[in-house]
């Protein structure tokens, strides 16, 4: 699936410019089976099905910001000390990286 683009450009200061390309959410995204993740949108921990349990992962907050980390071992990680927000998770595998967004909220 194609996606559309857009190109926003920002002046700031008279002399530097921002190029940013924008996709619509869901678009230009590859399904990943090998992967499941939930609940999505989580309060206090994720649950994780993958093919295996051999890897490191991270949690990467939007602004870029190692906010959680470690082995992949069980099916459970436990986030409820992050903050309402969006993140991305990192599986670390040898030869690969799949990343998943997460969104935390709780009343």
């Amino acid at each position: 699936m194609t996606g559309t683009k857009r190109t926003v450009l920002s002046k700031i200061d008279d002399v530097n410019y921002i190029k940013a390309n924008f996709n619509r959410i869901g678009e230009d995204e590859v399904v990943d089976d090998r992967i499941t993740v939930f609940p999505n949108p989580f309060s206090n921990s994720i649950t994780i099905y993958a093919d295996r349990y051999d890897g490191a992962y991270n949690v990467i907050s939007i602004n870029g910001k190692v906010v959680a980390q470690g082995e992949l071992t069980s099916t459970q990680i436990d986030l409820q000390k992050l903050n309402n927000g969006v993140y991305f998770l990192n599986l670390i595998y040898e030869e690969e990286i799949i990343r998943k967004k997460l969104l935390k909220f709780t009343d």
